[in-house]
């Protein structure tokens, strides 16, 4: 078995090959004698294979989370025609933007944030949040013209949404928060999993329906 060590950001990634499953893996980012955040650190790889840590944070995340080892949400939006406009233009009006407000820096309505991808579902916004924010206010439009309309709240995490439909959070927003840090957790990776899942392999999961 492997594990896998990814300071955040991507800066740098590791693989540790795991000799035993039952005990932790004890680890220290270090450049010389100077260490990064400080103390030993450590995980469990029969519960997590991988370990995302954030420069001067000693908290060791088992996921990116969606922004929560980074401190940004990431959203990421779909137009089924790929219409999503021109974004080297400075014109707000040729392109389909991101808006932010409240728990993010708000970029000016006539300068909206770009995507900083385009993959296989569309376009990725990552937006850096405010120290200890607990939600994010966004909207995407086109000049004036907002998709779908009403104003959006991002409670935490990642969000998928696709033209004129209602958005899908992941993270810990979307499971019940009595649950227990482990357990909410758990089940909101595996929402996340599943909805990655169905979006790599839309045929199939298209023949699955929800039975009420």
């Amino acid at each position: 078995m492997r594990a896998s060590l990814s300071p955040c950001r991507c800066a740098a990634a590791g693989t540790v090959a795991i000799q035993n499953t039952d005990s932790p893996v004890n680890f220290i980012i270090h450049r010389s004698d100077e260490k990064d955040p400080g103390p030993d650190q450590s995980f469990d790889p029969s519960s997590q294979a991988s370990a995302w840590i954030q420069s001067g944070d000693a908290t060791v995340y088992d996921d990116r989370g969606g922004g929560a080892a980074e401190q940004y949400a990431t959203i990421h939006y779909r137009r089924p025609a790929g219409d999503y406009g021109d974004f080297t233009s400075s014109n707000y009006l040729d392109f389909w933007g991101l808006h932010t407000w409240e728990g993010a820096p708000d970029p000016g309505w006539t300068t909206p944030r770009k995507p900083v991808a385009q993959d296989g579902f569309g376009l990725v916004f990552e937006v850096p949040l405010l120290p200890d924010a607990d939600w994010m206010g966004y909207l995407l439009h086109r000049g004036d013209e907002k998709d779908p309309g009403p104003d959006q709240i991002l409670d935490f995490g990642e969000l998928w949404m696709s033209r004129d439909e209602l958005p899908v959070p992941l993270g810990l927003d979307i499971v019940r928060r009595d649950l227990g840090d482990d357990l909410m957790r758990a089940i909101s990776k595996g929402f996340r999993d599943s909805i990655v899942a169905a979006h790599d392999h839309e045929d199939a999961a298209s023949s699955f329906r929800a039975v009420q």
